[in-house]
């Protein structure tokens, strides 16, 4: 699931460390200057919904600030940022509005394409079962059954898949776990390097 700030405009640039993020799970995003992507930010200030920091801003690697936090929920989020950038002051926000009204104009047309397949298809059809039985109903109806039960055989044919990864990523857990309690107990004391002995008289 992708989660975070995303098309960042102003002269703030936001760049998050991953690509999709988790509910719930940490993430991290610099804040730069599109000028100067290298240079310091001061008075710097932060608006977005829902963060819960869950460390201290700090300086960036590669310049500018690093935010680390979480989200409690999935889409895009409105951001805000600014800071003092040589002097004066820097904005940058996300284009939530934009993304926001696309993905309206997308589930518009995909609802009246789906209106419309009903409408067309609506006429009776004769769905034949066991020897001398059958059943009359609408064509759509008819195709939605046959969806909805081709997603669920889908479905019930994938359950052991996953649940054979989640086991073979816990049991792989289990042993990094284990090798790294291994290393630690196995350790060989730092050795006192040559002529650091003191001898007494």
């Amino acid at each position: 699931m992708a989660s975070g700030p995303l098309a960042p405009a102003g002269d703030l640039l936001v760049r998050p460390t991953a690509r999709t993020v988790g509910v719930g799970q940490p993430f991290a995003f610099d804040v730069v200057s599109a000028a100067d992507p290298h240079g310091p930010l001061a008075d710097f200030s932060l608006t977005f919904p829902g963060f819960a920091p869950s460390a201290p801003v700090a300086p960036s690697p590669g310049g500018g600030l690093r935010l680390a936090g979480s989200l409690p929920r999935p889409g895009f989020h409105a951001l805000a940022v600014s800071a003092r950038v040589g002097g004066r002051v820097a904005t940058g926000r996300t284009a939530e509005t934009i993304m926001q009204a696309v993905v309206w104009i997308l589930r518009l047309v995909v609802v009246t394409i789906l209106i419309w397949f009903a409408l067309k298809n609506a006429q009776q059809v004769e769905v034949f079962g066991l020897p001398g039985q059958s059943w009359q109903a609408p064509l759509v109806f008819v195709l939605l059954v046959a969806f909805v039960a081709g997603v669920l055989i889908g479905l019930t044919a994938w359950i052991p898949t996953v649940v054979r990864q989640r086991r073979e990523i816990a049991r792989l857990k289990r042993s990094l776990e284990q090798q790294a309690q291994v290393a630690t107990l196995v350790t060989p004391p730092e050795r006192e390097a040559p002529g650091s002995e003191i001898h007494g008289i």
